[in-house]
């Protein structure tokens, strides 16, 4: 699965007791922070661009923080038992400027 984050944005992450997700960065990651110390095994790779997360025991919602030399991303993470994220490689989002305003009415005024 592809995440297209933008900046000063939050994406959802789920995770799953029984397997470790696995995060993809374009550069090295600096900092990574998640949930109370002692909630999850965080295991970086040797070119600092792959992060491994696994949650050691239940645990609520909570947010996750990753620091690049380039960007930052912030996560929600949330314990699902299905359709958890297995495999993720994120990117910095861009706002699509390719769209152009065809028509303006009542019920969709220019914002």
């Amino acid at each position: 699965m592809d995440f297209y984050i933008l900046a000063k944005s939050m994406a959802y992450l789920f995770l799953s007791l029984s397997s470790p997700t696995t995060l993809v960065f374009q550069e090295p990651i600096e900092y990574v922070s998640a949930g109370k110390n002692g909630d999850f095994a965080l295991n970086r790779s040797n070119n600092q661009k792959i992060l491994v997360i696994q949650p050691l025991k239940e645990i609520a919602e909570t947010n996750m923080v990753v620091i690049t030399k380039e960007q930052h991303f912030q996560f929600k993470v949330r314990p699902v038992e299905k359709g958890h994220h297995t495999f993720v490689y994120v990117y910095p989002g861009a706002i699509n400027k390719t769209f152009v305003k065809k028509l303006e009415t009542s019920d969709f005024p220019n914002s």
